[in-house]
């Protein structure tokens, strides 16, 4: 699915992600082309903070075409940065 998905979206990068009952939140399930800080940062996010989080939340895509700026990211206290974990831009579906 992630090897198909990549093709038709025209990129090398991306993760699928699944909702994690046990901890609520996303979990990276499966990823290809990722930084190691990105799988580190994402591998589980809550509900809130980042643009898989609100895609999920709202069933809809989110695109951020500037990660360093879209207030869509936000940084828990004393967490690694995730504006450095990401990649300039993201979409999210």
């Amino acid at each position: 699915m992630l090897r198909s998905t990549l093709a038709v979206v025209g990129t090398d990068m991306g993760n699928v992600q699944l909702t994690d009952r046990a901890r609520g939140g996303l979990t990276i399930e499966q990823h290809t082309g990722l930084t190691a800080d990105f799988v580190d940062f994402f591998a589980h996010v809550g509900d809130d903070g980042t643009a898989c989080a609100r895609a999920a939340r709202d069933v809809a895509q989110v695109t951020v075409r500037d990660v360093e700026s879209d207030p869509v990211f936000t940084e828990p206290p004393g967490g690694p940065s995730s504006r450095r974990a990401a990649e300039p831009a993201t979409a999210s579906r």
